[in-house]
């Protein structure tokens, strides 16, 4: 039993920090021997859905909705109900707007995760003035991180990643009123520590970034004779960024990746994750990310969605 408990809360762990692969192995475990409970029938099919095996995600929500439906007892209604709630996520991420209306009648007009859904729904179609949130929509995880992939799907239409100095902001230390002049050719090209201590290369690099001269940044944090500690995870967040500015963005979604995989998941590389994906076209992929930076630091997620709409004169409405 003890290490069931502990496979379990791995597996959620996993599912939460994005470590698929991970997470649907410890929780298919964990489900082999517990086929009827919810606390892992729920992550497992969240993790399945977003590894792409979405129709074997549904089907365990739809057996738990259904053992719910046939359940006499209190208990088994509150567990169906769960059940809608994750479904109803799943249709909307997958844009199945018959079911995810199905789900909301089944949950509730009072029901406010249903009506929240169906405002992105509403957004997601172009048609803002509609989307009517509840207030703790702007605070749950789940939804915030949704909302702001559609915002920033909207933003890559009207601000080329190069001149993007909203985002910029949010990561430079002394952002310029306006970008700077670029860096010397001998400035790019000494990329490399050149016998400098840490620090001055640290100070260098963040210079570099807050200037704006992100062929400067990619050419230190790049160069070959690099100590590999001095690449640590705020060094590589601002490598991101650069590629996300610089780069094609299928060579910033890599680079992205690369860097979740070395360093692990946290706010600022989930959101960087989710801004390359973005940029991608990826807009689905881009909401997961979000949804994992939100879970860091709910909060960020708030402020940036909602200045972000502001910037692209969206009146974010609630209810």
């Amino acid at each position: 039993m003890f290490r069931l408990e502990r496979e379990l809360r791995r597996g959620y762990r996993a599912w939460q920090h994005g470590e698929l692969a991970r997470a649907i192995e410890l929780l298919e475990r964990v489900h082999a021997a517990r086929p009827f409970a919810d606390t892992v029938i729920f992550p497992l099919a969240r993790a399945l859905h977003e590894s792409g095996e979405r129709a074997h995600a549904l089907e365990l929500l739809d057996a738990t909705i259904e053992r719910a439906a046939r359940g006499a007892q209190r208990r088994w209604r509150g567990r169906g109900q769960g059940g809608i709630v994750h479904r109803a996520t799943i249709r909307y991420d997958c844009g199945d707007d018959a079911g995810l209306a199905s789900d909301i009648a089944r949950l509730g007009e009072q029901q406010p995760f249903g009506r929240a859904l169906a405002a992105l729904a509403a957004a997601r179609a172009g048609r803002w003035e509609q989307a009517r949130f509840p207030v703790f929509a702007f605070w749950n995880v789940e939804l915030a991180g949704r909302m702001l992939a559609l915002l920033e799907a909207r933003w890559v239409g009207q601000v080329p990643a190069a001149d993007d100095t909203f985002h910029h902001r949010l990561f430079a230390a002394n952002p310029p009123e306006s970008p700077l002049p670029a860096s010397s050719p001998d400035s790019a090209a000494n990329g490399s520590r050149r016998g400098t201590s840490r620090r001055a290369w640290s100070q260098a690099l963040e210079r570099a970034f807050d200037g704006r001269e992100f062929a400067t940044v990619l050419a230190r944090t790049r160069a070959a004779d690099l100590p590999a500690d001095w690449r640590d995870p705020p060094v590589r967040a601002l490598e991101v960024f650069a590629s996300i500015s610089t780069e094609a963005p299928e060579t910033a979604v890599e680079a992205a990746a690369d860097t979740l995989a070395a360093c692990g998941p946290s706010l600022d590389l989930c959101f960087l994750s989710g801004l390359a994906l973005a940029r991608a076209g990826s807009t689905l992929e881009a909401a997961f990310a979000f949804v994992r930076a939100a879970r860091s630091v709910d909060g960020i997620v708030h402020d940036v969605l909602t200045s972000l709409a502001a910037e692209l004169g969206i009146a974010l409405r609630h209810e």
